[in-house]
């Protein structure tokens, strides 16, 4: 299935950490990576290089939270540019606040804020 040297993306939802990485509902991130393939284990498991970051990780896998990693190098976000806590959760800061307003909703004021 994968080759020693392959890069994959590594599905994130099993790990009690890493479910939310801070976002909400369907926009979670469903894999993370590329890690690149280290050794293949048996048929089904494969050993993968994980950056520091997520040190503490056990780095052996079953192929069902494997894919194969597709996108082009420019196109990703690298790891070592996300901050992650000691809880393996990503910490998102906004940058910049361009727009805000106040709407009624039934009886309450909500603020309305576009990142």
């Amino acid at each position: 299935m994968f080759e020693v040297g392959n890069e994959v993306l590594l599905k994130v939802s099993p790990w009690k950490g890493l479910i939310r990485f801070g976002k909400h509902g369907k926009i979670i991130p469903r894999f993370i990576g590329p890690f690149k393939v280290l050794q293949k284990i048996e048929k089904h498991a494969y050993k993968l290089e994980l950056a520091p970051e997520l040190e503490g990780t056990h780095n052996t896998f079953h192929v069902f939270y494997l894919r194969k990693c597709l996108v082009e190098e420019l196109e990703m976000i690298p790891l070592s540019e996300l901050s992650i806590d000691e809880n393996k959760r990503l910490i998102e800061e906004p940058k910049e606040l361009v727009h805000r307003k106040r709407k009624k909703l039934q009886n309450k004021m909500i603020d309305l804020v576009l990142v």
